[in-house]
């Protein structure tokens, strides 16, 4: 089992914004991702992990299988605006915890 542990400050436990530095680490800790985007800076974690909410201490700690077979973290970069096929965009993944 993965697991990472991220102050929460004044993020939304329910839906946390993660800095580029922790999905950095949370991926070569070996987390999936179904978005992984620098340029702008949204990332969002494959569905089938869970999370604890430890409210002393105001953390978040994600737990994800690491029994799964473990697949390569591809980083999409944005299209130009002179080249963007709508079509072709990412549409929104929705997590399922």
């Amino acid at each position: 089992m993965l697991t990472y542990t991220i102050p929460l400050g004044t993020r939304d436990a329910d839906h946390p914004a993660l800095s580029p530095a922790e999905a950095g680490e949370m991926a070569q800790l070996g987390f999936r991702f179904s978005e992984f985007r620098h340029e702008t800076g949204r990332y969002r974690l494959s569905p089938g992990y869970k999370t604890w909410h430890n409210l002393d201490r105001g953390t978040l700690t994600f737990l994800q299988d690491a029994a799964a077979a473990p697949r390569p973290v591809r980083a999409t970069a944005a299209p130009s605006a002179a080249t963007a096929d709508p079509t072709e965009l990412a549409q929104p993944v929705t997590a399922t915890r």
